[in-house]
């Protein structure tokens, strides 16, 4: 028999292969599909497996959550990653850049020249102090997710939530000029 799931918390192709190895894992799971795209889970069961061992198998990556599928109208569907354009994917990360980019150029300008250098320090911290903040919003998510491609943070756990120390370290040094 097979059953199908809606997942959520799933960003790119390492979460997709996560989600398929963690149910794979259940016992009485014979075979699992899952749709980034669509954020749906094909089960495929020896014998009926309960929605709550299930949700047991991403217990340890709680920005993973199944849920029944719930068919959805043609207008609910929301918008998929391969229906969007370019721009719209990395506006947030083209805005942030510009905004650094901004602050760096004013903070290097003076009455009678531009100091590169000093445009260039600005925007270093700007970018590490910014990325960092991100990533500090939801640390054990981004630890999980960076062990998923960093070869290092796969073999040793804590160096994903270190990482992100280490950036906004650099960030400090960048602003205050540490040499």
């Amino acid at each position: 028999m097979t059953h199908s799931y809606k997942i959520s918390g799933m960003t790119c192709t390492g979460c997709q292969a996560k989600v398929e190895e963690l149910l794979k894992n259940v016992s009485g799971v014979k075979n699992v599909k899952v749709d980034l795209a669509e954020g749906e889970a094909q089960v495929e069961m020896n014998h009926h497996v309960t929605i709550a061992k299930l949700q047991e198998a991403l217990s340890d990556y709680p920005k993973y959550t199944l849920s029944e599928n719930v068919f959805l109208q043609e207008t609910d569907k929301p918008v998929s990653e391969e229906s969007r354009t370019w721009f719209a994917t990395y506006k947030p990360v083209l805005l942030i850049l510009g905004y650094i980019t901004m602050v760096s150029l004013i903070a290097a300008v003076s009455w009678t020249t531009v100091d590169f250098m000093l445009a260039m320090r600005v925007f270093m911290a700007g970018f590490f102090l910014v990325f960092s903040f991100f990533k500090m919003l939801d640390l054990q998510g981004f630890a999980n997710s960076y062990a998923m491609y960093d070869i290092v943070a796969k073999r040793i756990k804590a160096w994903g939530y270190i990482y992100a120390f280490v950036e906004l370290g650099l960030g400090i040094a960048y602003a205050t000029g540490f040499q």
